[in-house]
């Protein structure tokens, strides 16, 4: 029988491609190239190696982070990052840049968090005091 797994992403003539698979691995690009253009200017330093393969990933991303969030011009400059990356980076680079965009994410939760629970302290020592 035909095995889909097997079949991959890398174009073979005569087999087909697997979609699915296809469609994975860009959503998890367009989550790592969204996760950049929340990054501060410090995160995206310390991963700045890992897109040196392509030219001017930094200015691109920076373009794509001062539109607002629901612009449409936003979404086609992340894919404008996502087909680069694509072509240019390796993928255990591209896990790495996954895990900086969780650990930013991570902190950045953690930053707000912190607002959270001071008002909930504030709350409850009204409640108590």
């Amino acid at each position: 029988g035909y095995s889909f797994a097997e079949a991959g992403s890398k174009r073979v003539p005569g087999v087909r491609r697997n979609r699915r698979v296809d469609k994975m691995e860009e959503k998890s690009l367009d989550k790592i190239v969204n996760g950049l253009t929340y990054m501060t200017s410090k995160q995206l330093a310390a991963v700045a190696h890992l897109l040196s393969p392509i030219p001017d990933a930094l200015d691109d991303i920076a373009v794509a982070a001062r539109l607002p969030r629901s612009n449409q011009g936003r979404k086609r400059q992340e894919s404008l990052v996502v087909k680069k990356m694509r072509k240019a980076i390796a993928d255990d680079a591209l896990e790495k840049l996954a895990e900086a965009v969780r650990l930013a994410e991570a902190t950045e939760t953690l930053y707000e968090d912190s607002d959270v629970a001071g008002m909930v302290r504030a709350w409850s020592e009204g409640l108590l005091g």
